[in-house]
């Protein structure tokens, strides 16, 4: 669970912080005019946001699964509690 939170944080701001002030603001960028052009062109900041659309999809998978582990382990839990077997005997 802690990484899906990881990740759908991650991916928020990757997705949001290239298009505020806080991206254009930035010391490290401002210190070297290529890296300022670099930084600043459209087509980085919107691969970081793809970046960030990458890492909301990880969070979404990893949901999923969390969600579909957790339906079999209750199953699993039920049938061990009540002796239940499946039509195989199982």
């Amino acid at each position: 669970m802690l990484l899906a939170v990881f990740f759908l944080e991650i991916g928020a701001l990757l997705i949001v912080v290239p298009w505020t002030s806080f991206w254009d603001q930035n010391v490290f960028i401002e210190s070297s005019s290529s890296l300022q052009r670099m930084f600043n062109n459209h087509f980085v900041r919107g691969a970081v946001s793809g970046l960030g659309v990458i890492n909301l999809g990880v969070a979404v998978l990893e949901i999923v699964s969390l969600l579909r582990n957790t339906k079999l382990l209750s199953r699993i839990h039920r049938s061990i509690l009540f002796c239940k077997t499946d039509k195989q005997g199982h």
